[in-house]
């Protein structure tokens, strides 16, 4: 760790993540390509070397894995790993979700009480017919 904005952490050589079902973010970086992606971190999940140092919320965020070339602009020399934390974007995030399951919730509830007026509605239909029909077959002195 050549640079850190917590400084124990400057100095110290950290050890590799090596799981299997995650992708390997420095490598993809150290081929050239900028790696960004969200993350989510459950509090049980087993903690990265490298996040021992980042804050307490820190469950939610975004890792950047960015190339650093030399001056030539040749090969990459090494990665930089940055994480942040735009907590209004995902506040705002979630507020959406909130408003999109609200919104199908409320349109569900609205389509399930047009059926059941409709229903109704053809239950009262069937009932009238029925009774027209019961009174066109009565006998005529019953009437």
């Amino acid at each position: 760790m050549l640079w850190s904005s917590a400084p124990p952490l400057i100095g110290k050589r950290l050890a590799d993540n090596d799981e299997p079902d995650e992708p390997d973010e420095p490598d993809e970086a150290l081929a050239g390509r900028a790696v960004v992606h969200r993350a989510q971190a459950p509090a049980d999940a087993p903690q990265k070397a490298e996040h021992a140092w980042l804050r307490e919320n820190a469950d939610e965020h975004l890792q950047n894995h960015l190339p650093v070339h030399d001056a030539g602009g040749g090969a990459p020399i090494g990665v930089v790993e940055l994480y942040r934390w735009p907590t209004a974007r995902f506040e705002a995030i979630h507020a959406g979700q909130r408003l999109v399951w609200g919104s199908a919730a409320a349109g569900g509830l609205f389509l399930l009480a047009a059926l059941i007026g409709i229903v109704r509605l053809a239950d009262r239909a069937l009932r009238e017919q029925r009774a027209r029909l019961v009174d066109a077959e009565a006998p005529r002195g019953r009437r």
